[in-house]
């Protein structure tokens, strides 16, 4: 097979560093043999080049001269308002994707990338990295167990200030606060949250939202969020997110019938993880998590290759991370939201 990795920023060289590990360690379930780097800018290319000089990746600078053909797989990691024409190009030649979050910043061509992708029979995973983070994943057993009895009401909260990001980096031009590339918390952090939360306590049904600039930054994108939900199984709860915590943080509260869930994550290198269970009647218990800096994301690629290889069904598929997308825009411009029903 081969890999063409679109885009070599800064998620495209970790993702292109993760599978080549992953090639080298035989932990993927089919032989990669060629692996293809498409990036514009000769600097990255470079990058690319002297950082991988022991492994046989190539180098070009468009995704048309990575020549990709059915049955190739596709990393587009580029920005967001590049993603469904790139993968557009991509299925229409048969090629399996991997698309970076979020899917887009329009819905312009989603239904025809959905529909394509469906009609084309490919694999095509939108990147959810953080349902594979050991608390989530712990988190999710738990609630299946019925360590909490029903769960009734949850608390998400993100907040990391823009500036600690790439310490030392101007703010001007930075992706998330430039409205023309995703920026803006409901992007930037909703593509994750409005994934997993969902994913372990259901559908959202409709929610309003308070968002916009704070004036902190010289931005006019939402740098912050407040989102009032209510899901499709009767849990009700909010996601706050926001670019001014100067104390990284991020965090999960679940309460049910039964008992309690928390999770807090804090700090940056190192990131101090908590994640305690209540049962109700008794104390906090302890529950270990050691998250590794590129496990969950070593974890998506594979996720991603054994779903190929048909051993897996995508955790996010083209159409879940459409209709994620529909919610961040129509909370962006209404502050309102309301889920469509399926056909059935």
């Amino acid at each position: 097979m081969k890999v063409i990795v679109v885009g070599a920023g800064s998620i495209g060289f970790r993702h292109l560093s993760n599978l080549l590990a992953l090639r080298s360690a035989g932990r993927l379930p089919m032989p990669i043999d060629t692996v293809v780097v498409a990036e514009p800018h000769p600097a990255t290319r470079e990058r690319v080049r002297e950082s991988f000089a022991d492994q046989p990746v190539t180098s070009v600078e468009t995704l048309s001269q990575a020549d990709a053909a059915a049955g190739d797989a596709v990393l587009i990691c580029t920005p967001a308002h590049y993603h469904v024409a790139q993968a557009l190009q991509c299925v229409e030649r048969g090629c399996h994707l991997f698309i970076e979050k979020p899917l887009a910043i329009t819905l312009d061509k989603s239904d025809t990338l959905v529909r394509q992708v469906e009609e084309r029979g490919v694999t095509a995973l939108v990147a959810c990295n953080m349902w594979f983070h050991p608390a989530i994943r712990e988190i999710n057993t738990r609630l299946a167990s019925g360590a909490i009895g029903q769960p009734r009401l949850f608390r998400s909260y993100w907040g990391h200030h823009v500036s600690q990001w790439n310490p030392g980096a101007s703010l001007k031009g930075h992706y998330s606060l430039d409205p023309d590339q995703g920026g803006g918390s409901l992007f930037d952090v909703g593509a994750h949250e409005f994934f997993f939360v969902p994913q372990l306590l259901g559908a959202i049904r409709e929610a309003s939202c308070d968002c916009g600039p704070s004036g902190v930054f010289d931005s006019a994108v939402d740098d912050f969020s407040h989102t009032v939900s209510a899901l499709e199984t009767g849990v009700r709860g909010t996601f706050s997110f926001n670019f001014l915590d100067r104390c990284r943080r991020r965090s999960l509260e679940v309460i049910g019938d039964e008992g309690s869930i928390l999770w807090n994550s804090e700090g940056k290198q190192p990131i101090r993880e908590r994640l305690r269970i209540h049962p109700g009647n008794g104390e906090w218990t302890e529950i270990p998590v050691t998250p590794i800096a590129d496990t969950m994301y070593e974890a998506t690629l594979q996720h991603f290759f054994n779903a190929i290889h048909g051993t897996e069904s995508v955790i996010q598929s083209v159409a879940q991370a459409r209709e994620t997308l529909a919610l961040i825009l129509a909370l962006r411009q209404t502050g309102r939201y309301t889920s469509t029903p399926s056909p059935r």
